[in-house]
Formats: structure tokens, C-alpha cells, sequence
């Protein structure tokens, strides 16, 4: 395994992990009142790490219907576009002719 290979793999795993708290984020939202004050720390953890980025997309793309935010599917979809693209450079990178 070459060190692009390693660097690569962390990469992609960061990315999943950062799309799981991005779906929790927006999942928290929707949870009744009770529940959001017994997660409170953990809400408040998860929506510090994912709170940059989708104010960034809120920023670029004020995308809603009605009162539901889209920017935490944007965001998703960013993210594995992102996955996508480095999978596809590693591949160019390490499998020339693929």
C-alpha cells in the first residue's frame, strides 16, 4: 500500500463519518423537544463540527420548501462528489490506463 492508498483511505473515511454527522444533524432538528434537551451535548457537538459547512451552503445555495432546509442533502451530495472525484484521481494516479 502506497502512502497516496493510505491518505486516500483516511479521506474517504473522514468524508463518511462527516456525511453520518451531517444526517444527524438534520435528523436532531426533527426530534421532539424532550428528547433534543436530553441530547443536548451531543446535538451541540455534532452541530459544531457540521455547523461551517452547511452555513457555507446556506450561504451559496438557499435552497428550501416551505420550512425544510435542503442544505444538509446538498451538503451530502457535495461530499460524495468529493468522495467521488478522489476515488477517480487515485484510481488515474495509481491504475494508469484504467
Amino acid at each position: 500500500m502506497t502512502t497516496f492508498q493510505f491518505a486516500a483511505g483516511i479521506i474517504i473515511g473522514l468524508a463518511n463519518a462527516y456525511m453520518i454527522l451531517v444526517f444527524l444533524s438534520a435528523a436532531a432538528t426533527w426530534l421532539p423537544y424532550s428528547a433534543q434537551v436530553k441530547f443536548r451535548t451531543a446535538i451541540n457537538f455534532i452541530g459544531s463540527i457540521t455547523g461551517p459547512l452547511l452555513n457555507f451552503v446556506k450561504r451559496i445555495f438557499p435552497a428550501q420548501m416551505g420550512n425544510v432546509d435542503l442544505s444538509p442533502a446538498i451538503a451530502i451530495l457535495l461530499i460524495y462528489i468529493g468522495r467521488m472525484a478522489l476515488l477517480k484521481l487515485a484510481a488515474v494516479l495509481l491504475l494508469p490506463g484504467a
